[in-house]
């Protein structure tokens, strides 16, 4: 069996990072949504908060942080219900199951 627990390198750090500037910025990319979204509004008041978001850092988007592994930081395959990957989900069973078996 293969140990996961390896360090992830500058990853986790940046992603957290990211979630620190998304938390900065949440409150004035909800008040340039609320506008942009507003019923029925001219094409220039809708530009106006869409070029004002535009300006804003890349990171301070929900989407760009990635979700990862909460163990190894793998950002691919992630089970969102326990928050690690499949890998890891499937070795904690399997060494459940091993353990159901042998009697400990």
């Amino acid at each position: 069996m293969s140990d996961h627990r390896q360090p992830a390198g500058r990853r986790p750090v940046q992603n957290g990072q990211r979630r620190l500037v998304v938390a900065r910025y949440a409150a004035r990319r909800a008040a340039l949504k609320a506008i942009s979204s507003f019923p029925r509004p001219s094409d220039e008041e809708r530009a106006a908060p869409q070029r004002e978001a535009r300006r804003q850092p890349r990171d301070a988007d929900t989407t760009h942080p990635r979700t990862r592994d909460a163990v190894a930081g793998r950002p691919r395959g992630r089970l969102r219900a326990f928050g690690l990957t499949r890998i890891r989900a499937r070795d904690g069973t399997r060494e459940r199951t091993a353990r159901r078996h042998r009697g400990s």
